[in-house]
C-alpha cells in the first residue's frame, strides 16, 4: 500500500508522463490554430517528446516554448512547402472520383504520411538550411524504410482509433483527444532513435550535412 502512494513507484510515474503529454499535445493544438504555425508547433513536439523520452527533465511548458520560438522561422517555411503537396493530395481524394486512381492515391498518400514526420524530426534535431532539412527528410524515410513505416502507422493508427472509438464507444473519447497527436508522436521516439543513429553518431562537423544539434 505504501508503495501505490510512492511518486517514485512506476505508476506515478506513468500517471506523470502521461500528464506531460496531455500538456504537450493541448500546447500544440494551441499552436497550431494560426495554421501559419503548424510546422513550428510540431517541431515543438518532437523536440518535446524526443527530450521527454530522454530524461532531460524541465517543464515541458518551457521546454516546447523554446523549441517552438528557436525554429519558428524555418519550420514555417518547411510547412509552406509541405501544405502544397498536402492541399493536392485532399484535392484529389475529394475530387477525382475514379475507382481506378483509388491504389495510386493511396500509394501516394503513404508516401507523404512516411515523410511528413521527418521533417519536424529533422529540423528538431538536426541544424540545417530548409532545403536540405527536406531532402535529408526524405532521403532518411526512404533509407530507413521499416521505421519510416512504423512512424507513420502510429500515426495514423492513433487516427483509426479516435475515428472507431467516436463511432463505437464515444465516452472513452476524451482521453484519447486529450493525448492526441502527442501519444503517437512519443511512441514514435524510440523507432526514430534507431531510424537516425547513423546520422546521430557522427561527430558534430560544421561541414556535413546534417550536423546535430
Amino acid at each position: 500500500m505504501k508503495r501505490l502512494f510512492d511518486p517514485e513507484s512506476p505508476f506515478w510515474q506513468a500517471v506523470a508522463r502521461c500528464a506531460d503529454l496531455v500538456i504537450i499535445n493541448l500546447l500544440t493544438i494551441a499552436f497550431s490554430l494560426p495554421l501559419i504555425t503548424v510546422g513550428a508547433a510540431f517541431t515543438a513536439l518532437n523536440d518535446c517528446c524526443w527530450r521527454l523520452y530522454d530524461e532531460q527533465g524541465g517543464s515541458v511548458v518551457r521546454m516546447y516554448w523554446r523549441s517552438f520560438k528557436d525554429n519558428c522561422v524555418p519550420s514555417t517555411v518547411l510547412w509552406f512547402i509541405a501544405a502544397v503537396p498536402l492541399a493536392v493530395l485532399a484535392w484529389v481524394w475529394i475530387y477525382v472520383d475514379a475507382s481506378e486512381l483509388v491504389v495510386l492515391k493511396a500509394l501516394l498518400s503513404i508516401c507523404y504520411l512516411t515523410v511528413f514526420p521527418y521533417l519536424w524530426m529533422v529540423q528538431a534535431r538536426f541544424e540545417n538550411s530548409v532545403g536540405n532539412t527536406v531532402k535529408n527528410a526524405v532521403l532518411m524515410s526512404v533509407a530507413r524504410l521499416p521505421y519510416s513505416l512504423g512512424i507513420m502507422l502510429l500515426y495514423v493508427g492513433m487516427g483509426v482509433l479516435i475515428a472507431l472509438v467516436t463511432w463505437q464507444l464515444p465516452q472513452a473519447l476524451p482521453p484519447l483527444v486529450l493525448l492526441g497527436v502527442a501519444l503517437p508522436a512519443y511512441g514514435s521516439i524510440p523507432l526514430f532513435i534507431r531510424s537516425l543513429a547513423p546520422w546521430l553518431m557522427q561527430e558534430s562537423d560544421h561541414n556535413s550535412e546534417p550536423s546535430p544539434r
